[in-house]
């Protein structure tokens, strides 16, 4: 998960701060986005020390922005199934 501050692109803005989570790849996006609110207030609590210590500078973001996406397409939402699928047998 990343926190950044907003600029004119997507997710290209310099980093407050970062964190990583273990998650199981054959897990639901709900599951995921469960995982990641899970931690989402003390996060907000440590970005919000972070912006008030003096001298903070935010980490330099490399990223190029994400690609604005649309609703999927049908067949996007078939692979999509299909992956799930798999991962779920390989369980």
């Amino acid at each position: 998960m990343t926190i950044h501050f907003v600029d004119k692109d997507i997710d290209s803005g310099p980093i407050i701060l970062q964190k990583t989570f273990d998650i199981d790849p054959r897990s639901s996006y709900t599951k995921v986005l469960d995982k990641l609110f899970e931690d989402a207030d003390s996060l907000l609590l440590e970005v919000l020390e972070r912006l008030r210590t003096p001298g903070f500078l935010p980490q330099t973001n490399d990223y190029q922005g994400t690609k604005t996406y649309l609703f999927p397409a049908l067949a996007d939402v078939k692979n999509y199934c299909a992956i799930l699928k798999e991962r779920r047998r390989g369980a």
